[in-house]
């Protein structure tokens, strides 16, 4: 993977925490994280949240109640692909702006907001930071390789951008609001609805 002159995806950043990444891979991205501070905060964000989830002490449910969850929720399986375009309404996942349960408040605020949704297999990793009076929008499509379309709807009306080759995007900037995103793929169309930006 090069990391020279992009930011580290997301879930490169995790690997990177847990100990999964090869020597090599490590030294390009402490390297890289050293000379970018977008890469070094999320970094530095991803080894406090990931140390709190390690000292986490809470029991594990009964066998009975984690085999019951397991029954119901491991059965579902997505519907077949249709020859259409399927809609997914994907789910947020995490929230930098929501204060995390077992640690209590936060302190400060930040001009940085980060997402994480998924819509079935694939997902979503976005954030959105000011940029003066305005908002920027940008971020990653996981899981998959599909070529693709991100457009942002709302009060400044439509803005679009391209999907890269690691599903990156990065839209121009828009005003406070409330808006929809939706991810066009070949196959699939993502939505995001009730986005707020700059609430």
């Amino acid at each position: 993977m090069r990391v020279g002159s992009r930011h580290i995806p997301f879930e490169r950043l995790i690997d990177l925490v847990e100990g999964r990444l090869s020597a090599d891979e490590q030294t390009q991205m402490q390297a890289h994280t050293s000379a970018c501070s977008r890469c070094a905060t999320q970094l530095a964000w991803l080894e406090r949240v990931i140390g709190l989830m390690r000292t986490n002490d809470y029991e594990e449910p009964p066998a009975r109640v984690a085999a019951d969850i397991s029954r119901v929720f491991g059965s579902y399986s997505p519907s077949p692909s249709l020859s259409l375009r399927q809609r997914i309404i994907a789910v947020l996942r995490f929230d930098s702006a929501q204060p995390p349960l077992s640690v209590g408040r936060r302190s400060g605020s930040s001009t940085e907001r980060q997402l994480l949704f998924r819509a079935e297999s694939l997902h979503v990793e976005m954030r959105i930071t000011q940029s003066g009076s305005l908002w920027e929008v940008s971020g990653q499509l996981l899981n998959t390789d599909e070529s693709g379309l991100a457009e942002l709807h709302g009060p400044a009306g439509e803005v679009r951008a391209t999907l890269n080759e690691l599903g990156e995007f990065l839209l121009a900037p828009v005003p406070a609001g409330r808006y929809v995103l939706i991810l066009q793929l070949t196959t699939v169309e993502i939505e995001i609805p009730g986005l707020e930006i700059g609430a």
